[in-house]
């Protein structure tokens, strides 16, 4: 690929070494003990007398509730009246690893899961290649039909990269960009779409 900078020749323990030559906590400590707490000038029980930033001083958690912005659209479900949720896989964690065995082995393929409901309506039966599409894209899986999928819900696992789907398309090619209003977290799970079986042509 015509990268010959002499970075990328560097072991794992140079890499080490540059990372921790700056840091609050020796490497050689971390070695040896396996974790090190940081002192930030707060003392070992940093809020054991409060001091927390917020108004109060106190922890605060918050019980303010904030509607979904997609499931709750009672205008969007009119055209797209599923909710997709893209959980972990059981058995691996994210894009790093689904390529080792045996858990690629185990979980070859993505998916999707319909409950019997949905999936019964719409003439989609256990093993169909379906597409699930909304205004913002669309992809390619085939159809596991269980209970586990609560009816009005579709749930499909991720992990895989884009070169294991059909179309080269993973679940958040329909997911939103938006954030929450606390936090600025992503809100992949509030996701209004619609599924339909992929029939072959005649």
């Amino acid at each position: 690929m015509g990268l010959d900078d002499p970075c990328f020749g560097d072991s794992d323990e140079v890499l080490l070494r540059e990372l921790f030559e700056h840091s609050p906590v020796p490497l050689e400590q971390l070695r040896e003990h396996g974790w090190a707490k940081i002192d930030l000038g707060q003392g070992p029980t940093p809020h054991a007398d409060g001091a927390f930033v917020t108004e109060s001083g106190k922890l605060e958690l918050s019980a303010r509730y904030v509607p979904s912005a997609e499931v709750a659209d009672e205008s969007l479900a009119a055209r797209h009246p599923l909710s997709l949720i893209t959980p972990k896989t059981h058995l691996f964690l994210n894009s790093t690893f689904p390529n080792q065995a045996p858990q690629h082995s185990a979980q070859p393929e993505p998916f999707i899961v319909i409950s019997p409901a949905d999936a019964g309506s719409r003439s989609i039966a256990d093993g169909d290649r379906v597409r699930v599409f909304n205004d913002r894209g669309d992809f390619v899986v085939s159809a596991h039909v269980s209970d586990d999928a609560r009816p009005g819900v579709l749930v499909a696992p991720m992990g895989w990269w884009n070169a294991d789907y059909p179309e080269q398309r993973s679940s958040q090619a329909t997911t939103p960009q938006r954030l929450t209003e606390i936090g600025a977290a992503p809100t992949f799970n509030d996701n209004r779409v619609e599924i339909e079986a992929i029939r072959p042509a005649s």
